[in-house]
């Protein structure tokens, strides 16, 4: 069984747990809206990505701002999420048909994450390990809502850190750049 197959089942018994407080008529519905979710974005997906040079290399290159970038080295955040758009498309899934006719796609197997703080030359950098892509599909106000959840692992490397931002130091580089 592949990641994909493996992360849809999942998604399906996530829900299929949710689905138990609904009642039967509207939980059909939701089956039916999920499905036809799901065939719309392969559409999407195959119209998009079959115009598309495929990208090469085994380094996913991330921008973060400070907070995150500091969770990340401290070892607190273990999952990056990106919005699924262009962009996340384009760098995170790749055209597949030998992988399943309804949905040919799979996420890119990519051995690094390289994340920059900045764009400045000397801008803190950060190398982890990729451990894989979930597509998450979760509920908010109302509205089925998805995202990209980057799974890290080990940091391998990191360069021109200077430490976690505290309150103190926060307080004092605020005071430098009025």
């Amino acid at each position: 069984m592949n990641r994909m197959t493996e992360n849809a089942e999942l998604f399906f018994m996530h829900h299929c747990l949710r689905l138990q407080t609904v009642p039967r008529a509207e939980r059909e519905a939701i089956v039916m809206r999920m499905a036809k979710r799901q065939a719309r974005r392969a559409k999407l997906l195959r119209a998009y990505l079959a115009d598309k040079p495929t990208l090469e290399g085994d380094t996913l290159e991330l921008t973060l701002q400070r907070g995150p970038f500091d969770r990340i080295a401290r070892g607190v955040k273990r999952l990056e999420l990106r919005e699924p758009k262009e962009w996340s498309y384009r760098r995170l899934i790749e055209f597949d048909p030998s992988v399943d006719a309804q949905f040919p796609f799979k996420f890119r197997p990519y051995q690094t994450v390289h994340f920059r703080n900045g764009y400045e030359p000397d801008s803190a950098t950060m190398t982890v390990e990729f451990l894989g892509t979930v597509l998450r599909l979760f509920e908010r106000k109302g509205r089925d809502q998805e995202e990209f959840a980057i799974r890290l692992g080990k940091i391998t490397e990191i360069k021109n850190w200077d430490g976690p931002l505290t309150a103190e130091r926060e307080r004092r580089e605020a005071e430098l750049t009025s």
